[in-house]
């Protein structure tokens, strides 16, 4: 699959994948609540970041229907394919290609729904303990 950066169409979708899913509470969520527990938790920070990374992939496993029309249109957009043919993608594959686009555009977009600074500071805390 060719790697290049998102189009402005599929920078429209992923604003709309984000919504779908309420990426933006779910940050706020996360930085306020989650980390600071975890943080303070006497776990290793091996085990830490794997707390913070387990929410964050079973945040994406719960609301990922919430986006499917969405996500589907981008794959489509994204590689140039039918929906039929993402209707057929194997999980691997699927899974595969959304992280192949969403790390084409999605880090910049995120930074202009949540401030990054805070974000890095929180798992710069976490890295260090």
């Amino acid at each position: 699959m060719e790697n290049r950066k998102l189009k402005k169409k599929e920078i429209m979708i992923v604003s709309r994948i984000l919504e779908d899913v309420n990426f933006k509470y779910y940050i706020e969520y996360l930085l306020s609540n989650k980390v600071e527990k975890i943080l303070k938790s006497s776990d290793n920070k091996n085990e830490k970041i794997l707390m913070i990374l387990g929410d964050v992939v079973a945040f994406v496993l719960q609301n990922i229907h919430k986006a499917e029309e969405n996500i589907d249109s981008l794959c489509m957009s994204y590689c140039n394919l039918s929906q039929e043919q993402v209707d057929e993608m194997d999980e691997d594959t699927y899974i595969d290609t959304l992280k192949n686009v969403f790390m084409a555009g999605v880090p910049k977009i995120i930074s202009q729904y949540v401030d990054l600074t805070e974000v890095k500071k929180k798992f710069q805390d976490v890295t260090k303990n």
